[in-house]
Order: structure tokens, then C-alpha cells, then sequence
């Protein structure tokens, strides 16, 4: 009764390869809903980094945490870097 990583991250990898998505913050929810969408997986992490999107920082970055009871982030987690 364990998670297949590889297979998350695989599905991950094409999720995120074949999106046209303008916000990194969608591409994050729709990773965290692929990822909840497997009956093992119960809470999810995700954070998207987008390298070199600001002149003056190294990344624009966004981080959720999901879980499969509400589907929304639990009171005093996440945020936006």
C-alpha cells in the first residue's frame, strides 16, 4: 500500500511538458490535483520555480500544500516566494 514515485513524477514531468499554462500557480494547483487523484496519496507539497522570471531575483516561485479531505491548503501552510 505505497505510492509508486516514479510513476507520480513521470505523469508529473508530462503534466507539466505539455501545459500552456501562464501562471505558475495553476500549473502548482494542477500538479497537486494529479497527484491527489491517486487514492494513496493523501497530502501533497508543491512548489513550482520559475528561473530568471524577475530581472531582479533568481526565480518567481510558488509552494501549496493540498490534502485529499478538503482539497485546500490547511490553515498556516503555503505561500508565495
Amino acid at each position: 500500500d505505497t505510492v509508486d514515485y516514479s510513476t507520480l513524477a513521470r505523469g508529473i514531468v508530462e503534466l507539466a511538458e505539455g501545459s500552456a499554462f501562464r501562471l505558475i500557480e495553476r500549473l502548482a494547483e494542477e500538479i497537486a490535483g494529479f497527484c491527489l487523484a491517486n487514492p494513496r496519496v493523501q497530502r501533497v507539497e508543491v512548489r513550482v520555480d520559475k528561473p530568471h522570471a524577475l530581472p531582479l531575483g533568481r526565480a518567481a516561485a510558488v509552494e501549496i500544500v493540498r490534502d485529499r479531505d478538503s482539497g485546500r491548503r490547511p490553515m498556516g501552510f503555503g505561500r508565495v516566494t
